[in-house]
């Protein structure tokens, strides 16, 4: 199989079996989501279903889950986790060291972990706990919020300022590991408001606002949903893929080359091959801009 073969398709749609070899799509998958709606950790009356609602606003397929052990942390590859704002019950106190482990092995291993509002509930804690930290809250954050250099780089398209809706803290900037991005900085001192810490092959974002009263359900954004639309853009495209085959919109991913050469040569004795029925996720309108397919 030919190395370095680009496909240009950035006006058809993606035909069903393409073949897509260690190959990166720069269309988007937005799929491979997960939320944890907990009601003994989050508010599932006010900012979790707020969160929950602006997500989907953006034309985003995600799940959500409640069970906190070891063995659904474990179950996530790649993609994204999504922790809304810590109320109630120690939600670090619960985890057993099993799940916190699983949590930072899905960061290191490629995934993104989305959390919000530092101060709310000890989250910075939690954050220090499961991958060796040492944050600290910055509670408050001063307007004006102002995009810096180097997350205008992380999120070129990103507004250039945001403002300190209700509920929103910070992170001491003091506190942040190395190479850690502050996208958004308050007015105030050391005030990250925005924030995304590398992890492995992954990323920790602390997002400063707690998403209470948050549009489309409440009337509160300010350019905070466009902010987390390009969050979860950034994490859900560009995503690797290792073996794979089109059904349709959908990218069937396979352990090895073999595996989806057998697919790919008996095609069309597979009535998926036609209707689809793929595990992978929805590319975004069926299009891409190109795929990049290596041997």
């Amino acid at each position: 199989m030919a190395n370095d073969i680009t496909l240009a398709i950035s006006s058809n749609p993606i035909k069903n079996g393409t073949m897509v070899v260690n190959g990166r799509s720069r269309g988007c998958y937005k799929s491979n989501i997960n939320i944890m709606m907990n009601g003994n950790y989050t508010d599932l009356e006010e900012e979790a279903p707020n969160l929950v609602a602006a997500i989907g606003s953006f034309g985003n397929t995600y799940s959500t889950f409640t069970d906190i052990s070891e063995s659904t942390f474990s179950s996530f590859s790649g993609g994204t986790l999504i922790i809304p704002e810590l109320q109630g019950d120690d939600l670090d106190a619960d985890l057993t060291s099993g799940a916190k482990d699983a949590i930072a092995t899905f960061v290191s291993n490629g995934g993104t972990l989305i959390t919000f509002e530092p101060a709310s509930n000890d989250l910075y804690i939690l954050l220090n706990n499961i991958f060796g930290l040492s944050l600290n809250a910055s509670y408050g954050a001063d307007n004006p919020i102002n995009l810096t250099s180097e997350g205008s780089t992380l999120l070129p398209s990103a507004p250039s300022t945001i403002s300190n809706n209700d509920g929103t803290d910070s992170l001491d900037t003091t506190t942040l590991p190395p190479d850690s991005v502050t996208i958004y900085e308050g007015d105030g001192t050391n005030q990250s408001v925005v924030t995304m810490m590398p992890y492995g092959e992954g990323k920790i974002y602390v997002l400063g606002w707690d998403w209470y009263d948050g549009a489309p359900n409440g009337g509160q954004d300010n350019g905070w949903l466009q902010v987390l639309s390009l969050i979860l853009t950034s994490s859900t495209c560009n995503n690797p893929l290792s073996y794979g085959i089109v059904y349709n919109r959908y990218v069937q991913e396979y352990p090895t080359i073999a595996d989806i050469q057998e697919k790919y040569d008996n095609r069309f004795d597979d009535p998926s091959y036609y209707y689809g029925s793929g595990t992978g996720g929805v590319v975004d309108d069926g299009y891409v801009d190109e795929l990049v397919v290596g041997g």
